[in-house]
């Protein structure tokens, strides 16, 4: 049995050492999942817990720059009233686009620290992060659109 989760140990690290971006990094991670129980192997993903959690950190502050930046004057806008967008949907798809890559960023994290990534300790500061960044009101531009998006939120 050791023999093998040596194997599996090697085979896991030699992948994580090929893969090019954080996004082959979660592949991975999310192809082993299952076998994080066991301890030898648990501990060769620890040690890439903390490059994935920083990768993670950067993408939420990115997003998180940009939705502070707002949509006036993005790309997003730029290209919707280049494709005869109207303003009001270009900035709900705008909006709906940052949720839906934090919904990402959220399950990436869950497929390599597991379903309770909340409450690890490694994964308690991101959660604050992501639980702070959701609550943000991504549609305070039109306030009684938002009454009514209950049916298209992701």
């Amino acid at each position: 049995m050791g023999r093998v989760e040596a194997e599996i140990t090697k085979l896991l690290t030699s992948r994580l050492d090929a893969a090019a971006s954080a996004d082959d990094m979660f592949a991975v991670f999310k192809r082993y999942n299952r076998l994080f129980g066991r301890p030898n192997i648990r501990r060769a993903v620890s040690q890439r817990q903390a490059d994935i959690i920083k990768n993670v950190r950067q993408a939420v502050n990115a997003l998180r720059d940009k939705q502070a930046a707002g949509y006036e004057g993005s790309a997003a806008q730029r290209t919707a009233r280049m494709r005869d967008v109207p303003p009001v949907a270009g900035h709900i798809a705008w909006a709906l686009k940052i949720k839906s890559q934090l919904a990402h960023l959220s399950s990436q994290l869950e497929s390599v620290m597991g379903a309770d990534w909340a409450k690890q300790l490694k994964g308690s500061q991101g959660s604050s992060r992501f639980s702070a960044f959701k609550k943000k009101n991504f549609f305070f531009f039109f306030p009684p659109f938002e009454k009514n998006l209950f049916f298209f939120s992701p």
